[in-house]
C-alpha cells in the first residue's frame, strides 16, 4: 500500500514504478488517495488496483461524516464486494446524503483549498521560524516535477519544518492559544486544523531525515487566508528565539516572553521614536467608529488626526490604510511620519482584531469609547462572546488606570463595561436619550440633514447637524465626550459645519445614498433613517462580502425584505469565494430582490 503524497514529509511515489514490480510479482497494489481526491489524481488510470478515500474527510468536507470507500475494477472489484455483502456492511441513508451533498461542492472547495493553501504556504516559506516547507505544489519542493506529472492540483495539508527542534512544551505554548486553527488530525472539512507532529509516529525514514527541526503539520480550510496568516504569525511568534540551554556567548541577546506579541507593539513604537499626541483616545464598537472619528477630527480642526477605515487623515490630507486598525509596524511608523505635522489629537479605530492581535498597546492613550454591540466576525472570534471579549480589553487592559471612558448608556452592554471603567477607577462620560452626561432630547429630520436638542450637563445645546441618518447622532454624541474629555470647550464646536465620512451616508445626488453597512444592524440603522429623512420608497442595491461571516447573509436578506421597497442583489468584494453562492445564500431571504451580480449594472438599474 502506497499513500502518495505522504502524510507527513508529503513525498511523492514514483507510482508506475511501484506498478511495475508489483505486477511482476502477483502483489495488489493500493493507493490511499485521501489527500488529491478523484478530482486531482486517479490511481487506477496508473494501473492501481485498489483506491482509498476517507469519505470524512475532502470528499464529505464538513467534518460530521464518519465513512471511508474503495474504488476497484474487475476481478479485484467482486472479491471487494462479495466480502463487503459477507460481513454485512451497511451504510445509513441520511449518512449517503451527507457524503452526496459534500461531493456537489468538491470542486468549488478543492480549488478554494488549494488557493489558500498555496498564499498561506509562501508566506510560511519567507518566516524566519521556517526552515522548510513540505508542499508538492510549490517550486521549491525537492518533488515538485514529478508531483506535476501525475496530479492535477494539490489540495491544502502540507507540513512545516521549525527551525529546530522544541519541546512539547514550546510546541503546545505556540499552538493551544491560536484563534482560527484548532488542534486536529483529521482534516479536510472547512476548519483550519494545525497538529504538531510527535517523533514517534513517524516512519524510521523521516526520523532519520536530515530536516533538523520540528515537523507542523498544517490543514488549510476556507476561511480567509489573511485571518490565516494572521493566526500562523501570532502562533510563531509564540516560539521562543532560542533554548535557555544553549550557549547564547555570541549568539546576542534575547528576551523570553510568555506572549511576545503582547510586547512587539510596545517595541515597535520605540524602535519608530514617534512623538506621543497630547492626547489619544481609542473607539470600538461594531458600527460608528469611523464617523465618531471623523467627527472628531473635524471639530478639533488643526493639529488634529484620525486613522481607520478611511485611512490616516491629519489636517484634512488623507493616506489610505490597507486595515481598519494599522499592524503594529504600520500604525507607529504612520504616527513617526506625522511628527512634523504638531499632531496634539489623535483618534484612532480599534477593531476587534486589533485588540486582539496587541496592535495598539504600544500607545499611551488618554480615552476610550464604545458605541454599539452587534454580530460581526463571527468567522474570526467564533462567538458573539468572544467578540465581545476582544472590544472589552481596550478598556480592561489598553487603556491605562483613571483615564477616561466615554460610554453609550442606551445599549445592553453598558452595565459591563461601566463596571469594568468602574473597578479601573476610570473617569466616565456618558451618553445617550435619557440621563446621561451628554443627553440627546430632540431629533428632527430635515432634507438636508438634522435639528438636534442636545443636554450636556446642565446647559441645552440647540444645533443642525448636516448629516443624514438618525443612528448618526448618537455617533456625534460620543464625538462630544471624546473632544470634551480633551479639554475643548462645547460651545467652541461648529456642529453645523461636520462634513459627512465618505460611504456613511453619503448623498451622491438628490435620492441617491451609499453607505458602508457591512452588518444586519448597520443595514437596518441605514433603511430606517432614510424612511425617518423622506418617508419615500426605497430602492436598495447590496451584497455581502466573501470569505467572512456567512450568518450574516440570512438577516441581511431578511432586513432588505422587509425594509425595501425595491431591493437588487449584486456582488460585493466576493473575494475568493463564489460570487453566485454568496447572492444565493441572501436571495433564499429576500426572494422578492432581483439579482444582477454585474455591481455597476445593478446600480444603473
Amino acid at each position: 500500500m502506497i499513500e502518495t503524497p505522504g502524510s507527513i514529509t508529503f513525498e511523492i511515489s514514483n507510482v508506475e514504478h511501484i506498478v511495475k514490480v508489483a505486477k511482476e510479482r502477483g502483489i495488489v497494489t493500493v493507493c490511499d488517495n485521501s489527500w488529491a481526491t478523484p478530482l486531482l489524481f486517479k490511481p487506477l488510470d496508473y494501473g492501481i488496483d485498489i483506491a482509498l478515500y476517507a469519505v470524512t474527510k475532502y470528499l464529505a468536507g464538513h467534518s460530521d461524516l464518519v465513512m471511508g470507500a474503495m474504488v476497484a475494477e474487475g476481478k479485484i472489484f467482486k472479491l471487494l464486494y462479495e466480502s463487503y455483502k459477507n460481513y454485512g456492511v451497511t451504510i445509513q441513508s441520511h449518512d449517503c446524503y451527507l457524503a452526496h451533498r459534500g461531493l456537489r461542492t468538491l470542486q468549488t472547495r478543492m480549488r478554494k483549498h488549494q488557493s489558500t493553501a498555496m498564499q498561506v504556504a509562501k508566506w510560511l516559506e519567507k518566516h524566519s521560524k521556517i526552515k522548510k516547507v513540505l508542499y508538492p505544489a510549490l517550486f521549491s519542493y525537492s518533488q515538485h516535477d514529478l508531483w506535476k506529472s501525475y496530479f492535477k492540483g494539490a489540495s491544502s495539508v502540507f507540513s512545516i519544518v521549525l527551525d529546530r527542534e522544541y519541546s512539547c512544551e514550546e510546541l503546545s505554548c505556540m499552538v493551544d492559544h491560536m484563534k482560527v486553527f484548532g488542534i486536529g488530525a483529521s482534516w479536510g472539512g472547512c476548519d483550519s486544523l494545525i497538529l504538531p507532529i510527535d517523533h514517534r509516529s513517524m516512519s524510521r525514514s523521516v526520523m532519520n531525515s536530515d530536516y533538523g527541526g520540528s515537523f507542523v503539520r498544517i490543514f488549510c480550510g476556507l476561511e480567509d487566508p489573511e485571518d490565516l496568516i494572521c493566526d500562523l504569525n501570532t502562533a510563531l511568534i509564540r516560539l521562543p528565539c532560542s533554548s535557555v540551554k544553549d550557549d547564547l556567548r555570541d549568539t546576542g541577546i534575547y528576551i523570553f516572553h510568555s506572549n511576545p506579541q503582547e510586547i512587539y507593539s510596545e517595541i515597535v513604537s520605540r524602535f519608530y521614536q514617534f512623538k506621543q499626541p497630547k492626547y489619544v483616545a481609542a473607539v470600538t464598537g461594531t458600527n460608528g467608529k469611523t464617523s465618531v472619528v471623523e467627527f472628531c477630527r473635524q471639530i478639533w480642526q488643526d493639529n488634529a488626526a484620525s486613522i481607520g477605515t478611511l485611512g490616516t487623515c491629519v489636517n484634512n490630507n488623507r493616506k489610505d490604510n490597507s486595515l481598519t486598525t494599522p499592524s503594529a509596524d504600520d500604525l507607529y511608523s504612520t504616527l513617526r511620519d506625522i511628527n512634523d505635522k504638531n499632531v496634539e489629537h489623535l483618534a484612532l479605530e480599534a477593531s476587534s482584531h486589533g485588540i486582539d492581535q496587541y496592535r495598539i498597546y504600544g500607545l499611551k492613550f488618554t480615552a476610550a469609547a464604545f458605541t454599539n454591540f452587534s454580530q460581526d466576525h463571527l468567522d474570526y472570534h467564533k462567538s458573539i462572546d468572544e467578540y465581545f471579549e476582544a472590544k472589552k480589553r481596550l478598556f480592561y487592559e489598553v487603556l491605562p488606570k483613571e483615564k477616561t471612558a466615554i460610554l453609550n448608556a442606551d445599549i445592553g452592554e453598558y452595565g459591563e463595561l461601566l463596571n469594568i471603567a468602574e473597578k479601573r477607577g476610570n473617569k466616565v462620560i456618558t451618553y445617550g436619550k435619557k440621563n446621561s452626561d451628554i443627553t440627546l432630547l430632540k431629533q428632527i429630520p430635515t432634507a438636508n440633514g438634522q435639528y438636534l436638542t442636545i443636554q450636556i450637563g446642565d446647559e441645552i445645546y440647540n444645533a443642525f447637524f448636516p448629516i443624514f441618518g438618525q443612528f448618526q447622532a448618537y455617533n456625534l454624541l460620543c464625538a462630544i465626550g471624546i473632544v470634551i474629555s480633551s479639554g475643548m470647550d462645547y460651545q467652541r464646536m461648529c456642529i453645523d459645519k461636520l462634513a459627512s465620512p465618505p460611504g456613511r451616508m453619503e448623498k451622491v445626488n438628490t435620492f441617491a445614498f451609499v453607505d458602508y453597512a457591512h452588518t444586519p444592524s448597520a443595514l437596518k440603522q441605514a433603511l430606517l433613517s432614510l424612511k425617518w429623512h423622506f418617508n419615500k420608497k426605497i430602492v436598495l442595491v447590496f451584497g455581502c462580502g466573501g470569505n467572512r461571516d456567512q450568518t450574516k447573509r440570512a438577516e441581511m436578506g431578511k432586513i432588505a425584505q422587509m425594509l425595501a421597497g425595491k431591493v437588487i442583489v449584486t456582488d460585493d468584494n466576493s473575494r475568493d469565494e463564489d460570487p453566485g453562492k454568496i447572492r444565493h445564500d441572501i436571495l433564499l431571504h429576500c426572494p422578492d430582490a432581483l439579482e444582477i451580480g454585474d455591481r455597476k449594472e445593478a446600480i444603473e438599474r
